[in-house]
């Protein structure tokens, strides 16, 4: 639009040149140059430029006033050229400081939706302790496993200070939560490797939003407390293996050891841990399993499907 307002002014300037209907040379540039100056404020220098240029066609006077004129709406074209730039360039700083509050904001609801879930997550580990409390004595075990596990959920927190985790992440994760629950039980790894903790996350995995991988997690350290205190209490050897994989549209968490195994099949009511990861296993909607590993040993199954992390925030 711009380049046709600009070739229209210059043709109209030659046929006024032609047609004998010039500017007459008695004009004064001042006449002349706020009209230059305003058409280049409205509509960009171009057309300024072109009008300027349609001016010196039509005008007849002499060459010093024609020369005259030219200087003078250059210089207006240049500074209305510098100024606009100089507008658009603040423009675009207050764009990109909308965008960045607009971040601030998305970030702010962020956490406070995090620190929302983080509560009603530990509320929920507490009621499921005193719910285990019968007389006094049982009283402080309870408030010193309540304990443990909160103090658990805050370092699983803080590993995941980054909203969008990534799979390896998540199996750093795991081999941390794993290590330390077993090392509590002095279990930890050593020279020779007493208990071995192995972990394979598939990188899709990536798409869990922060509140499944700490349900997740939570799950981790408490099958890796039950293997801590039923297959390698008497040995304090052996191995603990954690896969989270996906299949079709589901993900597996599968935590194995290679103890005795359960009595039977069928979970032990009264243990706490397996509460506890049940009550995960419902927060990602899924299904959990507790009973014989394929290859002996115990094994912990959850299988849930995945929320993406944008859809989760």
């Amino acid at each position: 639009m711009r380049v046709a307002a600009a070739t229209l002014a210059v043709a109209g300037g030659a046929a006024l040149r032609v047609a004998h209907g010039a500017i007459p040379g008695e004009l004064p540039a001042i006449a002349l140059l706020p009209l230059t100056l305003g058409v280049a404020v409205l509509f960009g220098w171009l057309p300024g430029a072109a009008l300027a240029a349609a001016a010196l066609l039509a005008w007849r006077a002499d060459p010093m006033a024609l020369l005259g004129f030219g200087v003078a709406a250059a210089a207006q074209l240049a500074l209305v050229a510098v100024l606009r730039s100089a507008l658009r360039g603040s423009e675009a700083d207050r764009a990109a400081l909308r965008r960045q509050l607009d971040g601030d904001r998305a970030l702010l609801r962020e956490m406070q939706h995090r620190i929302a879930n983080a509560l009603q997550f530990l509320a929920s580990l507490l009621s499921l302790q005193a719910s285990r409390v019968t007389d006094a004595d049982s009283a402080g075990e309870a408030l010193a496993d309540a304990a443990a596990r909160l103090g658990t959920v805050a370092r699983i927190h803080r590993r995941l200070h980054d909203p969008r985790l990534t799979g390896a992440a998540l199996g750093e994760l795991f081999q941390d939560v794993a290590t330390q629950m077993l090392a509590a039980r002095g279990l930890g790894p050593s020279a020779d490797g007493a208990v071995r903790v192995r972990v394979h996350v598939d990188e899709g995995a990536g798409r869990l939003d922060p509140t499944q991988a700490t349900a997740l997690a939570m799950i981790v350290a408490e099958a890796a407390t039950n293997a801590a205190k039923h297959a390698f209490d008497t040995t304090g050897r052996g191995a603990l293996t954690i896969v989270l994989e996906e299949r079709a549209d589901a993900f597996v968490l599968a935590v194995t050891d290679d103890g005795p195994g359960p009595p039977d099949a069928a979970p032990t009511q009264d243990s706490l841990g397996l509460s506890v990861m049940a009550a995960m296993a419902r927060r990602l909607d899924g299904q959990f399993r507790f009973g014989p590993g394929a290859a002996g040993g115990a094994a912990v199954e959850v299988v849930f499907r995945a929320t993406p992390a944008d859809a989760a925030a």
